[in-house]
């Protein structure tokens, strides 16, 4: 997680575009068929809050089932799952590493 005084900058949507693309080559048939149905609006974003001292932060929405969603936790470098509220805050924000990974995860909080 990034610290006070870190030169992190938020990613590029350029940037995820290309990492997904990469990503999205490891996926099995399945996984890329539920990536398409899944997929969100091109540059959602919603919010996930880290703490006191750095407040809420935009992440770009990858992927959407119901008030599920998988994410890119920047900050992190890897993919993530959450429930996105009413309100646009991603609430039980848990990281799943990568894209592959992620979408599993995001399978399995759709049904829980």
């Amino acid at each position: 997680m990034r610290m006070e005084g870190d030169d992190w900058e938020p990613i590029s949507a350029a940037d995820l575009s290309a990492r997904v693309s990469e990503e999205a080559k490891e996926l099995t048939a399945e996984d890329r068929e539920r990536f398409e149905t899944w997929r969100a609006e091109p540059g959602m974003r919603a919010s996930i809050f880290r703490s006191e001292s750095h407040g809420a932060e935009s992440v770009y929405v990858l992927a959407k089932v119901g008030s599920s969603v998988l994410f890119f936790d920047d900050v992190e470098d890897e993919f993530a799952v959450g429930r996105l509220g009413d309100d646009g805050l991603i609430s039980s924000p848990g990281l799943a590493g990568e894209l592959r990974s992620a979408l599993q995860s995001l399978s399995l909080l759709s049904t829980a």
